[in-house]
């Protein structure tokens, strides 16, 4: 049997629609309907850039970049 012979076996549901839909029961396919409010937001606070610190800012950025240097004769004496 190959994969286009393999039936499907979910059902489509928009959690918005049917709250009370139980995974456990049946196998189920989020998929939002075109209701207004029901297919959540991409543009939340949760998508806005994050400030890059650079390397300065990582944990042990200073030791690597020494290592880094040493190994590659950068800035070596």
């Amino acid at each position: 049997m190959s994969i286009e012979e393999t039936p499907n076996v979910t059902r489509a549901y928009c959690p918005a629609c049917e709250p009370e839909a139980d995974p456990i029961k049946e196998l189920l396919e989020v998929t939002y309907c075109n209701l207004q409010g029901h297919r959540p937001a991409f543009n939340g606070d949760a998508d806005t850039p994050v400030e890059w610190i650079g390397s300065a800012g990582e944990a042990g950025g200073e030791p690597n970049r020494l290592l880094c240097n040493a190994l590659h004769r950068k800035g070596a004496a």
